[in-house]
């Protein structure tokens, strides 16, 4: 009797075993959802294709509670999955490719999208900050009040902007494609530009008068005001009983700083900044002129007039290439030529 029952007990707890190890695999392992429709399956399009496997999307979102949110996703067969603590009602996707300096791809809307059934067709954008940039060059005198800028795409798309710093204008997330751009002002022509997903546009808008004309006139002005002043001078010049000659005093050598000698370029150097492109070559030259001194990349972004993101993975290129070194000091990004460079 006594064998039977544990006979019994070693068959139960085995039975129990095999219960558990059953519930265990027809169990879902996917993790809990943080709310009722915690799980957003979404399908990401560049253009008309798929992105590619590991394609890193950045996302930002908002809740119906205003709190807004930013993650990374990885795409896998062209679909990632976002897990948001609370449902959405606006979001915005943006692609970058490795190739280009700025985001290439880009949506943003309201959040409407079916569970685990959504897709998005990112479209393609040109340089997101300060995309396209330019001067507007005044006929007579330099521009002192904003002017209104507008740019009209196809497709239906319109921005204005005003101008800031008297005659400079910027627009950013302009879509890619065909552009013109105008100015509200009477004088000024307008500028056509062709844009592609990740691209960097300049539109400077001239006036229809020719400058060359104005330049004539003024240098014309200008000369007969400064005959007019010689010959009224000299009529009212006295006559002087003696000439005082002038106390003359030994000139002292000028002090050169080491950070105002302009650094010659070598034919090494020459062969060296051949292989750049005109950007690169741009910052590399403007660097120069401060060596051996270190050149804050704020000053080169404000000289340039390169987008913050874009100068940035510049001057992270340019070091790679031994070109420059990069140094931080806090928040700060310091730049100077590189010892491979200057050995040139």
């Amino acid at each position: 009797m006594r064998n039977t029952r544990v006979e019994m007990a070693k068959s139960a707890f085995v039975a129990s075993i095999i219960f558990l190890f059953c519930i265990s695999f027809a169990t879902d392992s996917s993790p809990p959802p943080i709310f009722d429709d915690g799980q957003w399956q979404i399908n990401f399009y560049a253009g008309q294709s798929q992105l590619r496997d590991n394609s890193i999307v950045e996302v930002a979102y908002r809740d119906d509670g205003g709190n807004e949110y930013q993650t990374v996703v990885s795409t896998r067969n062209g679909a990632a999955a976002i897990y948001p603590s609370k449902k959405p009602t606006y979001a915005k996707f943006t692609y970058d490719l490795p190739s280009t300096p700025a985001i290439d791809y880009s949506w943003g809307g309201k959040w409407n999208f079916e569970k685990n059934n959504a897709s998005v067709v990112l479209k393609p954008m040109a340089e997101v900050s300060g995309m396209i940039y330019g001067d507007i060059v005044d006929m007579i005198l330099p521009q002192k009040n904003e002017k209104k800028v507008t740019i009209i795409c196809a497709g239906g798309f319109s921005q204005s902007n005003y101008t800031y710093g008297g005659a400079y204008f910027s627009f950013a997330s302009v879509p890619a494609g065909e552009c013109t751009v105008s100015a509200s002002d009477f004088g000024f022509g307008t500028k056509a530009i062709s844009l592609s997903p990740g691209d960097s546009a300049t539109a400077n808008l001239k006036p229809l008068v020719s400058r060359g004309l104005i330049i004539l006139a003024i240098f014309a002005i200008l000369a007969l005001s400064a005959v007019y002043l010689f010959f009224r001078n000299k009529l009212k010049k006295p006559k002087a009983s003696y000439v005082k000659k002038p106390l003359r005093i030994a000139a002292k050598p000028h002090d050169t700083h080491p950070q105002q000698i302009q650094m010659a370029i070598s034919s090494r150097q020459a062969d060296l900044l051949s292989t750049l492109n005109a950007k690169e070559k741009e910052i590399v030259q403007f660097v120069q002129k401060s060596h051996p001194a270190a050149v804050k990349a704020a000053k080169i972004r404000n000289a340039l007039l390169i987008p913050k993101t874009s100068l940035t993975r510049t001057l992270q290129s340019l070091e790679r290439k031994q070109f420059l070194s990069l140094k931080k000091d806090g928040s700060r990004l310091y730049a100077k030529l590189h010892e491979f460079y200057v050995k040139g």
